[in-house]
Parts: structure tokens; sequence; C-alpha cells
């Protein structure tokens, strides 16, 4: 079973904008669960960014709440997965946040696939 049936695309995705300020985005993590990927105006995928990585820009003095995301670009975790992997290969990366951003070939962002995606899909199979 590959990636694409377990994945959610981008339209029902829920992901940052790039120039998302830092205290915008942590509204936005605290209500999605901690994680999520961030995706440049032009759609291409920068990254996951979760709430540990927002304090710890905002308290060494890197960045402060005004800061946007693409700012502190340099600390994104790059895990991702395209979307003819198998979930088998996947499963470890999805447990890291509970999300695993999709990439097609030229590094767009085009879904996301959830941990309780993964395990509804595996319990029904």
């Amino acid at each position: 079973m590959n990636v694409i049936t377990v994945m959610t695309l981008k339209r029902s995705s829920e992901y940052l904008s790039a120039d998302h300020t830092l205290e915008k985005a942590a509204d936005r993590l605290h209500d999605a669960g901690g994680a999520l990927p961030v995706v440049s105006v032009t759609g291409e995928y920068l990254g996951i960014v979760d709430e540990r990585m927002l304090l710890w820009a905002i308290k060494s003095g890197d960045a402060d709440p005004s800061s946007l995301l693409v700012e502190i670009r340099d600390g994104f975790d790059l895990i991702k997965t395209g979307a003819t992997a198998e979930c088998s290969e996947i499963a470890g990366l999805v447990g890291r946040y509970g999300i695993l951003p999709v990439t097609d070939d030229r590094g767009m962002f085009i879904g996301t696939v959830l941990a309780r995606n993964l395990t509804e899909k595996e319990s029904n199979a």
C-alpha cells in the first residue's frame, strides 16, 4: 500500500505559509497539535516546524514573535516523503511529528499523511 492511498491532499491539509509570523504560526501549531509543514507562496515545501522550534528561535534571540517563518527556515526539519513511497517505509517518519508532508518530484507540497490515517488504514486492511 503506498502513501497516495492514505494521504490528505493539499487543499484539505493544514500547513503554514512561509510569510506567517512566528506568533501566528504558534497559534496555528497549538490548534493543530504541535507540528505543521511550511510552504512557500509558490507552493514549494520548505520543511516542518513545531512549537519547540518556534520557542527556541525566540528564546535564543534569533527571532521575535513578529518575525516571519521564512526567517528561521534554517531550523526547519526537512522530513518528507513522495506519494509513491510504501506506507510501511514511512511509519517511523510519521510517528516523529504525527504528520508527514508529501511532495512531488519538483519539491512542491501536495499533501500530508497523518499518523491516525496510517493506523486507520492498517486496521481496515
